[in-house]
C-alpha cells in the first residue's frame, strides 16, 4: 500500500482568500501612493502661498504696488487658500479611504489566517492517523513474529 500524502480538502479556497489577501495589500499600496502624491500637492500650494506672500511684503515695502497690483496679489493669495482647504479636504477623504482599506486588509488577512489553521490542525489531524496505522502495523507484525517464534 503506499503511502498517503496529506491534501487540504480546502486549498483552493485558501489560495482564493490569499489572493484576496494580496488584492487588498495591493490596494491599500495604492492608497498610500496617491496620499503621499496629494501631500506633495498640498506642501506645494502651502510654499507657493508662501512664497507669495514674502513677494507682497517685499514689493509693499519697497512701495513699488499700485492698488490694483496689491489687489491681484490677494486675490491670488485667496485662491490659493481656496485650493490649499480644497486639497486638505482630499486629503482627508484619503485618510477616511486607508482607515478603511486598512480595515478590508485586516479582515482578508483574518480569513487566510482560519484557512491556515484549519489546515494545519488537518495535517496535525492527519500525522496522528498515519502515526496510529503504523503503531497498529508494527503491533501486527510484532504478534505474527511473536505467534511465529513461539510455535517452535
Amino acid at each position: 500500500m503506499p503511502p498517503r500524502s496529506f491534501r487540504f480538502k480546502l486549498q483552493t479556497v485558501l489560495n482564493y482568500k490569499v489572493e484576496m489577501e494580496e488584492e487588498e495589500q495591493r490596494k491599500l499600496a495604492e492608497i498610500l501612493d496617491r496620499q503621499g502624491k496629494e501631500r506633495a500637492v498640498l506642501a506645494g500650494l502651502q510654499s507657493l502661498k508662501a512664497q507669495k506672500n514674502v513677494e507682497l511684503l517685499q514689493k509693499q515695502g519697497a512701495g513699488k504696488l499700485n492698488v490694483g497690483e496689491i489687489q491681484m496679489y490677494r486675490a491670488h493669495l485667496k485662491q490659493l487658500d481656496v485650493s490649499i482647504v480644497n486639497q486638505e479636504i482630499k486629503l482627508q477623504q484619503i485618510a477616511f479611504e486607508l482607515e478603511e482599506q486598512r480595515k478590508a486588509l485586516l479582515a482578508a488577512h483574518q480569513q487566510v489566517q482560519i484557512y491556515e489553521k484549519l489546515k494545519e490542525k488537518n495535517k496535525e489531524e492527519f500525522d496522528a492517523e498515519i502515526e496510529a496505522e503504523e503503531r497498529k502495523l508494527i503491533d501486527e507484525l510484532a504478534t505474527i513474529r511473536y505467534d511465529g517464534e513461539s510455535k517452535f
